[in-house]
């Protein structure tokens, strides 16, 4: 969405209001729903995945599909809490988040990987 607004970029913004409309959830997003993403194969505990294989923006959703984070860089992820209802940055190495403890697969939006 901020491609799409501060770069005047409508396909981003189209893609957005189309994630938005068809309501991807998490499990879908991890099972390539409607081609949106591909598989990285950056697999196992977010404490213990090697991030260097990870480019911002990349996604990490938890086994089973209940959560996502994405990868900011530099060991830093950006989720939705459900718990408080906000949205948090936090460092993978240095913050204490029961969601970097979980197995996830990691994901790479398809528009983002296109030559």
């Amino acid at each position: 969405m901020h491609q799409g607004v501060f770069k005047l970029n409508g396909k981003s913004l189209r893609r957005a209001a189309s994630l938005w409309w068809y309501d991807s959830s998490a499990k879908a997003i991890a099972e390539g729903y409607r081609g949106e993403t591909i598989p990285l194969g950056v697999d196992g505990k977010m404490r213990e995945i090697d991030l260097s294989k990870l480019l911002p923006g990349d996604l990490a959703v938890t086994k089973g599909g209940a959560h996502l984070l994405v990868y900011q860089g530099d060991g830093n992820w950006i989720q939705a809490d459900p718990g408080p209802a906000i949205v948090l940055t936090q460092n993978v190495t240095r913050d204490d988040n029961p969601w970097f403890s979980y197995r996830v697969t990691t994901h790479r939006w398809a528009v983002l990987n296109a030559p």
